[in-house]
Parts: C-alpha cells; structure tokens; sequence
C-alpha cells in the first residue's frame, strides 16, 4: 500500500500523446493526488491558449503517481494540436508542461468504453490487516485498477496498481492490505481505467478486529515509517524516515530503485546502513542520495532491523529535476 506525509495540493506531468489518428487522440500524463481527493482533465486547442477542455475524471486519493488518460474527438485531420493536464483536489490546483501532437490522415479507431469496476465484501478482516476484493470488466481494452482505503470517505491510502487484462469480461480482483488500526471503520472502493476513462466503483467499509489483551513484554522489531524525500534535484535528493529501536540496538537502511511497470516496485538497491541506537522513541533518520538519473522517477523504503524481526516502511516516490 501506498501512504504519504502531510496531504497536499496534487502533482502533475503531461506525457506525450498517443493512438493518433485524424479525427482522435488518447492524451496522456501522470497525477500524484498527494492524500486528497483529485479530478484531473486536459486543456487542449490548435494554439497554446488551449481554448477546449475535456470533461473531469475522478482519480481518488493517495500518494502513488497514477496514468490519467483521455481519449478525444472531432480533431482536425493533418492539424497541430496544443495540450496540458490539470489536476485539482481541495488542497491546489496544478498544471502540467504544454506539449503537442499532429494528427495524421489515418482512419479514428472504433469507439470503446471504459472499464467497469464493482467494488465487493472486504475478507479477512484482522487487527491490522484485511482482503479487500470486487471486479473488474476491461471491457476488450488494456486495464489497470487499484483500490483506494482509509477511515473517512477521502481514503487516503491506495494498495498497487494491477493489470486486469484486456478480457470483455467480469474477473474477480483483490488486494491484501496491512497497517490499519485495530478496532475501526475503514472505508474502501475499487477503480478502474482504461484509455477511454477512470471508473470509480461505489464505496464500501469493513471494522478490523479488536487487539487482545497485552501478552508478556518481550522483544519487538523496530518500528520504520518512510517520509518524503527532500528537495530532489538533476542527480540528488535526501531520503527521510523515522524509526523506533524498541529497546533493541537497531540499524536502518534505504532500499530503492526505479518501477519499469505500474505496480511494479522492484527496489534492487539500497544505501549503506546506519545505527539508530537502542532507545524507545522515534527518531528521524535521513540519507543523502546521489548520482541519480535526471528526469527519473525514483520508488523507495525505509528498512529497519534489530535481533527480534526486520520492518519495511511504505514505498513512495520522487521525481528527479530534468
């Protein structure tokens, strides 16, 4: 599952067009909603004062970047057109880079539809963790979906994004999360996008279970909380995190990397590892990063280990400056 810091206003970067035709094009871009609920669209015209705008698609909440595609019609055929993303939550408003594409004199595709995506019953409901599941129609389109969860209706925390295929087809999906509260309500739904949309399925909650009595003090695997990274720059940034020893001498690291794939996080390398003592409170613990690629999107994790276990935290991300 993905969390983050401090909520904020949404992050946003246009990425280049696609499936251009004469009439039609799928416009594409990225949207971090930075723990808030966020809508996005596209800001497009055959000049750079962008005089059409495309209706608002609800993406949800959460701190992992998501695709935010929409397909367009009645272009012009053989004609330069001008676009952006904008992206907006109760928080900001942001806009991304003005880019273009050229229509071609190919025939326009035939029209699809998007996804549809039915939220279900959450599962195996524990303390701290439970199965959240519903379905997925791609409707004969490449799909990706992803569950939002929190204990308000803003969510705030959103497990991996999936592949769901290209079926026209009803397939069950599920995601396991872990890290909740005992003894509480969460609320959860299902989305699901293809390039003709982003369909928000209905909401659903589920309680965890109540914690059992306190056993016997025994020794604990330190706590480890991933913050967000300082300042990026071309090649740099600072990895933050907090960890909490549990009275056991404790080392921490970063483990990170870059994620080839939605969903995908394949951190295969990790900074050198430091102490974090022996105490009962959390510290704050950061990690200069360098020689980076610039304009690369980084994923990382706090890791934290003592005698009694090893702990991950949450997996975020940052974006090097071009």
């Amino acid at each position: 599952p993905t969390t983050g810091g401090q909520p904020k206003e949404p992050s946003v970067r246009t990425n280049p067009a696609s499936d251009i035709s004469q009439s039609t094009a799928v416009l594409n871009g990225e949207v971090t909603p930075n723990g808030a609920q966020t809508s996005y669209w596209y800001e497009y015209g055959i000049d750079e004062t962008l005089q059409t705008r495309t209706g608002t698609q609800l993406l949800g909440s959460g701190y992992a970047q998501l695709s935010a595609p929409t397909f367009v019609s009645g272009l012009q055929p053989n004609a330069t057109y001008y676009y952006r993303i904008g992206a907006q939550s109760q928080l900001g408003t942001a806009y991304g880079t003005i880019m273009s594409f050229t229509t071609t004199s190919s025939a326009p595709p035939r029209a699809g539809n998007p996804p549809v995506a039915r939220t279900g019953s959450a599962t195996l409901a524990t303390t701290t963790s439970a199965t959240l599941n519903g379905s997925v129609n791609p409707n004969g389109y490449q799909t990706y979906y992803w569950f939002e969860y929190g204990t308000t209706f803003s969510f705030g925390n959103v497990a991996s994004v999936e592949s769901a295929g290209t079926d026209a087809a009803n397939s069950s999906v599920s995601a396991a999360i872990s890290g909740l509260a005992p003894n509480t309500t969460y609320y959860f739904r299902l989305n699901a996008q293809n390039v003709w949309g982003t369909t928000n399925g209905p909401i659903f909650s589920f309680n965890t279970l109540a914690s059992p009595p306190p056993a016997a003090p025994r020794g604990e695997a330190p706590s480890a909380e991933t913050d967000i990274a300082d300042n990026p720059t071309r090649t740099s940034t600072t990895l933050n995190g907090r960890v909490n020893p549990i009275g056991s001498q404790t080392s921490y690291w970063f483990e990170y990397g870059r994620a080839p794939l939605p969903g995908s996080f394949d951190l295969f390398e990790q900074t050198g590892r430091r102490s974090a003592g022996s105490g009962n409170a959390n510290l704050f613990v950061s990690i200069p990063l360098g020689n980076l690629s610039t304009s690369t999107t980084y994923y990382y994790r706090i890791v934290a280990e003592n005698r009694h276990g090893k702990n991950f935290g949450a997996i975020l991300n940052f974006t090097t400056k071009p």
